[in-house]
């Protein structure tokens, strides 16, 4: 679970309230994404011992998932005054194998010690039942004969709608108890977004437009009109569609990749921002956990994180 200031959130709201919430506190809206490549680390992680704690050879996966939660350590050491969130990649942690998902637990754990917010980026869209356990593995917690079995603990997670809206629901049902949100994928960064999310409907205009409607009627905003619990994953890389998907999601907060080493520039997505701070989330990966290297990889991160966290909350 969450802590924001150090505090761990006991009692956890709407996911769109302690979203609101940690923005304003941290005066930050940049999310760091962490997609740990074991060939391309930090200096001081390549250099992790391959040994365990009690002093056994570690295997190759052993080895590089040590590395990766260091190298992991380390980037949000450097960062964490600046952003509000972090997002691992599953894939490049589940890639390793069982040491993989145990470091990046143990990742989790430690970004939420420093009071930040965890989305775990994971793409998910299945069919009922097999939502419900994705949801309960990284959001909730599995009950079982011999007890509840707690999951990953993530404070959101990224999911895909194209097996339809009733995916989408198991996801809520778990998540809305332990006060997380899911952020679906609506308008992607990838260039072959356009293969499938651009295409005309018979009824006119075009596949993201009906996702995004979808969305906004799936999230829950509060009494208040705040900020919704279902999030849309808009890619930075189309800014000309942020306005549009704006006016189709007016309460919906908007992850926004592909910002740096895709392209994406901050300065075009203010129309993200219009329902308040909270309203737009940047995520950089490559383009902060690889500003600098050697010796100066830490400092490098750390002054392109206050870079883009000066651009965004300028806009905001």
């Amino acid at each position: 679970m969450a802590q924001e200031g150090g505090q761990v959130l006991t009692a956890p709201g709407p996911f769109g309230d302690r979203l609101a919430a940690a923005v304003a506190a941290r005066r930050s809206q940049i999310v760091l994404g962490l997609d740990p490549d074991p060939a391309r680390l930090w200096p001081a992680a390549s250099a992790s011992p391959g040994t365990d704690a009690g002093g056994h050879a570690r295997t190759p996966a052993g080895a590089a998932a040590a590395a990766v939660e260091a190298h992991c350590r380390a980037v949000i050491d450097a960062v964490a005054d600046a952003v509000v969130a972090i997002k691992p990649q599953l894939a490049c942690f589940e890639r390793l194998g069982a040491p993989g998902r145990a470091a990046l637990g143990r990742t989790v754990e430690h970004a939420q010690a420093a009071g930040l917010l965890v989305i775990a980026d994971a793409k998910r869209g299945d069919i009922d039942v097999s939502a419900r356990a994705y949801a309960q593995s990284l959001l909730g917690v599995t009950p079982s004969p011999f007890g509840d079995i707690p999951g990953l603990g993530a404070d959101a997670m990224t999911a895909s709608p194209y097996m339809g809206v009733d995916t989408i629901g198991p996801l809520l049902d778990v998540g809305r108890p332990a006060g997380a949100g899911v952020f679906v994928l609506v308008r992607t960064s990838n260039p072959g977004a356009a293969d499938f999310e651009e295409l005309e409907l018979a009824n006119g205009g075009r596949l993201w437009e009906e996702v995004a409607r979808r969305v906004a009627a799936l999230g829950d905003s509060g009494d208040a009109g705040g900020i919704a619990d279902v999030g849309a994953v808009v890619g930075a890389t189309a800014p000309q569609h942020v306005e549009r998907l704006r006016e189709l999601m007016p309460r919906t907060p908007f992850l926004l990749p592909g910002v740096g080493a895709q392209g994406g520039r901050v300065e075009d997505l203010a129309p993200a921002f219009a329902p308040g701070p909270a309203g737009g989330l940047i995520t950089a990966s490559r383009s902060i956990v690889q500003a600098g290297e050697g010796a100066q990889a830490a400092a490098a991160a750390r002054a392109e994180a206050e870079r883009l966290r000066e651009l965004a909350w300028g806009l905001a």
